[in-house]
Order: C-alpha cells, then sequence, then structure tokens
C-alpha cells in the first residue's frame, strides 16, 4: 500500500508554488496548469494515509468547504486510501491546511485575486490564498502533483522492474526513497 503512494508523495513534498496567477514568465520544468509564477523544489516528504486530516481556516464558506471535500474524494481515488469526512478542529495538527483570507466575490470576476501559495513539508501541506477562488486553485494544483500516481501504481504491480529502472534504482525493497530526476548510480 505504502508503495502506491511513492510518486505522490516525492511530487508533493518536493514543491513549493507560490502566487499561481501572478505575472511572470512560466517555468518551463513543470506541466503545471496555471503556470506558477515561481517554484522552489525543497525536500522532504509528506505521508498521506488513512489518518489524513484537513483543516479548513480564514473565509471558509460553502464553496471552499464543497472544493476541499471535492479534493479529498479524488485524492482518495488516487491513493487508495480512505480517509475522514470531517474538517480537523486543530489546525496545526491537520495534515492538509487550507487558509483563505477573504471570500472574494460571489461569482468570480476577471480582476479577482486567484493567487495563493503552496507550501509542502513533511508535517503539512499548506495552502494560503487572499480568496477561496484563489485557495480552490491551489487544490487543484495539489492534485495535479498527484496525477502520474495512477499510472505508478499500474506499473508497480505489473512491472515493478520497469518501475525501479524509472526510478534508478539498484535495490528494490519496502519504504525505498525516491529520487526526481538525476542520473542513476551504483555509486550513488
Amino acid at each position: 500500500m505504502r508503495t502506491r503512494l511513492l510518486l505522490f508523495i516525492a511530487a508533493l513534498s518536493t514543491l513549493c508554488v507560490s502566487d499561481i496567477g501572478a505575472q511572470g514568465p512560466p517555468a518551463p520544468e513543470h506541466f503545471l496548469m496555471p503556470v506558477p509564477a515561481s517554484i522552489a523544489w525543497q525536500g522532504g516528504r509528506l505521508a498521506i494515509s488513512n489518518a489524513t486530516t484537513v483543516a479548513v481556516t480564514g473565509a471558509a464558506d460553502d464553496r471552499l468547504k464543497a472544493a476541499t471535500q471535492r479534493m479529498m474524494r479524488r485524492l482518495e481515488s488516487r491513493t487508495g486510501f480512505t480517509m475522514s469526512r470531517a474538517f480537523a478542529k486543530d489546525p496545526a495538527a491537520a495534515t492538509i491546511l487550507i487558509d483563505a483570507k477573504a471570500p472574494g466575490a460571489t461569482i468570480p470576476t476577471v480582476d479577482e485575486d486567484e493567487s495563493y501559495a503552496l507550501t509542502a513539508t513533511a508535517a503539512q501541506l499548506t495552502i494560503r490564498a487572499p480568496t477561496v477562488v484563489g485557495a480552490m486553485r491551489g487544490l487543484e494544483t495539489a492534485l495535479q502533483l498527484a496525477s502520474g500516481d495512477i499510472a505508478a501504481k499500474l506499473i508497480a504491480r505489473t512491472q515493478p522492474m520497469k518501475l525501479a529502472a524509472a526510478e534508478g534504482l539498484w535495490e528494490s525493497g519496502d519504504g525505498v526513497a525516491i529520487s526526481i530526476g538525476g542520473m542513476p548510480s551504483r555509486n550513488a
């Protein structure tokens, strides 16, 4: 079960996306849409499991709560874990924290601020946005980071040697670390 999450955890926990929707040249290193204004890759892993919880703070209106529930159901389908339907009471202890400062327009407008910052550490995935629409965009980016997970699950189950080669692994086993990018080497 843990190997099913390897690509998702590595991608999610190593990405810090900020100011989506802001002006700036697109970064060519990824396939995220909308294109982030900036990305800072970091190390570490965020564990996703049955115990994963979500807290929504700030302007937690019905749109954001519904979008968060949809994101969690989609995350469940990608990971195979069943997660709590209830929102966490303690934001600091939640696995995923979504914080929208203001509700924004009831019907989104062309000039509404849709920016957000997505930060993943070993303890928590945090999405902070000035508006609910920005937080909703952050939820979609978090799911985009998990998009390769379904294909990886299939390869892990049907062609484990191909997955090991794709990850540059010389030795296999449970809980083996993932490398994103780089060149495989026996000496590494």
